[in-house]
């Protein structure tokens, strides 16, 4: 599959390939989902509660889904990043 760039207002863009997708903007990474079973999102500009890498924000069942749930992370929109992993997670 060929790698698509989706641009976002600020200059932040999504590269997005078949299986790892990465969110930056023009100076850093931002977060990035993977897919495996399910896409699973990460935050980079947040550490995970042990302070040992990025914050992990879930597995969802679409890519959507995690993309969004990264974007609010990222934007530290914590209310809307509980409500889509709520409705979106696997179980």
């Amino acid at each position: 599959m060929k790698s698509m760039l989706l641009s976002l207002p600020g200059s932040r863009v999504w590269r997005i390939s078949r299986h790892i997708c990465a969110f930056a903007d023009n100076e850093r990474h931002l977060g990035h989902v993977v897919k495996t079973e399910a896409w699973h999102a990460w935050d980079a500009t947040h550490l995970n509660e042990s302070a040992t890498g990025p914050r992990y924000l879930g597995a969802f069942s679409g890519l959507n889904a995690a993309k969004e749930a990264v974007q609010a992370s990222v934007a530290g929109e914590k209310t809307m990043m509980r409500t889509l992993h709520a409705g979106s997670c696997l179980a």
